[in-house]
């Protein structure tokens, strides 16, 4: 998994992250050292360490990455390969150094050039697989996110509820004018809610102010008494887009827990230029905490919001006696 669909600019990321250790841990050698020195066969040995690196991170793609993960297998080929490169660095010892044969006949000389050999690769094993561990891991976050996300937004079509809603509501605006304009506010709501989105999941804003006027048309037919709902706009929506569903979601959330009668409410979209999104509702609620609480769809719509707007926007309410207040900011 973690090697799956990489782009350029990882290959860029790699290459710089490389380049700062080696400049890092050659700045620490030259600083210790007395007689420092930087040759082909410093490069030669990193170029050994690095391919470690990535072959860890490659073998446990191939052995830990399926339905069935082998690790016996992902061990044994680990352990081989430390070997495998330790031989390499130190036959790469014996041909680039300068002194062959006193090489050969000073056996400690031998078993720490040996064993410097062994631990590096032990630590170049350790890291590749730490990195594939920690990046696989982050993978598997955003892949539950994006299991999420689209949980939120399952497409359906249910054509036979559409068929049934006109059915309804051809038959009930005959008898009732009222009834069949609710009818006809709730099928434009359904239509929308499960309308195909774009790849980047955004609708037109325009299209969800739409909505929210729809849906406050329709508890004014749904009230028995006059609604004093405003819905106050301020700035240029133009043809900015937004995930659907949270600004219409959160009106929603006004109509089930506010109390209307004999109070007003307002509704507040502010669009700053650059695409700054301010949107606030304030209306009075006689919910007493706990008690059929927003608190399940404030959660999803932070999920949400978070995924699609992340460190990019700010969500809180705010209870002052009977008055309810959300605010949300998001830099589209």
């Amino acid at each position: 998994m973690p090697s799956k669909k990489f782009k350029y600019y990882h290959f860029f990321i790699h290459i710089l992250c490389w380049l700062i250790y080696i400049i890092y841990e050659q700045l620490a050698v030259y600083i210790v050292s007395v007689d420092y020195q930087f040759s082909a066969q410093t490069l030669v040995f990193y170029a050994l360490n690095i391919t470690l690196f990535y072959t860890q991170v490659g073998l446990l793609n191939h052995s830990l990455d399926n339905e069935k993960p082998r690790y016996l297998a992902a061990a044994s080929m680990m352990i081989g390969s430390i070997f495998l490169f330790s031989c390499l660095k130190t036959i790469g010892e014996f041909w680039l150094s300068d002194g062959r044969i006193y090489f050969w006949k000073n056996a400690r000389l031998l078993r720490q050039i040996i064993m410097m050999d062994f631990v590096r690769s032990v630590f170049y094993s350790l890291a590749g697989s730490s990195y594939w561990l920690i990046l696989r891991n982050f993978l598997l976050r955003k892949k539950s996110e994006e299991v999420r996300h689209a949980f939120f937004q399952e497409q359906i079509k249910p054509h036979l509820l559409f068929d049934t809603l006109n059915f309804v509501y051809s038959t009930v605006y005959k008898q009732s004018p009222r009834g069949g304009r609710a009818i006809q506010l709730l099928t434009e709501l359904l239509d929308f809610s499960l309308r195909d989105r774009p790849e980047d999941n955004k609708m037109l804003l325009v299209d969800e102010m739409a909505q929210i006027r729809n849906l406050i048309e329709l508890n004014r037919l749904r009230f028995d008494y006059p609604l004093d709902v405003k819905f106050v706009l301020s700035g240029e929506p133009g043809s900015y887009r937004i995930i659907p569903l949270v600004l219409l979601t959160l009106v929603e959330n006004m109509f089930v827990h506010g109390y209307f009668q004999d109070n007003s409410a307002v509704i507040a979209l502010n669009i700053s230029p650059g695409g700054i999104l301010n949107f606030k509702t304030v209306n009075t609620s006689l919910t007493q905490p706990g008690k059929h609480s927003r608190g399940s769809g404030l959660i999803n719509i932070r999920t949400r919001l978070a995924y699609a707007y992340p460190n990019r926007f700010e969500l809180n309410t705010e209870r002052l006696g009977v008055l309810f207040t959300t605010k949300l900011h998001i830099e589209l």
